[in-house]
């Protein structure tokens, strides 16, 4: 099975179409679900972003200290 990668605006497009749906059906609840999920999917992916963005910081003034120290 070919595993997919969905970027935030993917994610943010199809939460957009489930609250429409959610919205504008009398049993709209059932998609809660999947709605959540897609919430979940999209707090990791910011999360992953933050981290990343954090460890490049951190390698970055690394580096930065080693060559200070270095001269």
């Amino acid at each position: 099975m070919k595993s997919m990668t969905y970027t935030r605006s993917n994610i943010e497009a199809k939460l957009d179409q489930l609250a429409q749906i959610i919205a504008g059906r009398e049993d709209g609840r059932v998609f809660l679900p999947l709605y959540q999920r897609l919430e979940a999917e999209l707090a990791a992916l910011e999360t992953a972003e933050s981290d990343m963005d954090r460890i490049l910081r951190r390698a970055a003034d690394t580096r930065d200290r080693k060559f200070a120290i270095a001269a």
